[in-house]
């Protein structure tokens, strides 16, 4: 198995953090390469299909295994052996620790600039 965890603080309250980042509308503005994602359904629930493009118009999909309000959000891909799981913690009223946290049992990880994702998530999140 590998897998890749990695978290930083933001400086906002858990659950404008959680919505923002279960909200498939707000993930290109801070994972770049994705142009665009969906979600089946009216709200995001365990079952909910997503689905995201790249910009070369490929498209990954996944289904939300966990999700459990301000706190856990999981996706596993239907297409690949690649599971993420996302962590929001409250440090005080008005600061969130976020876990990012990938795995696969074969060895295959999507992200290699988590860091990366994680500083633009901070940034665009503080700036709002």
């Amino acid at each position: 198995m590998t897998d890749q965890k990695f978290a930083i603080r933001i400086g906002k309250p858990i659950q404008e953090v959680f919505a923002f980042i279960t909200n498939p509308a707000y993930t290109p503005e801070w994972i770049h390469g994705v142009v665009k994602e969906e979600a089946e359904g009216e709200r995001v629930q365990v079952g909910t299909i997503i689905r995201n493009w790249n910009e070369d118009g490929k498209m990954n999909e996944y289904t939300v295994t966990a999700y459990n309000e301000s706190t856990v959000f999981q996706l596993e891909s239907t297409i690949a052996d690649y599971k993420l799981r996302y962590t929001c913690t409250p440090i005080s009223d008005n600061e969130t620790e976020f876990e990012y946290y990938e795995w696969s049992e074969s060895g295959q990880l999507h992200s290699s600039s988590i860091e990366e994702i994680l500083n633009e998530l901070k940034t665009v999140m503080e700036s709002k």
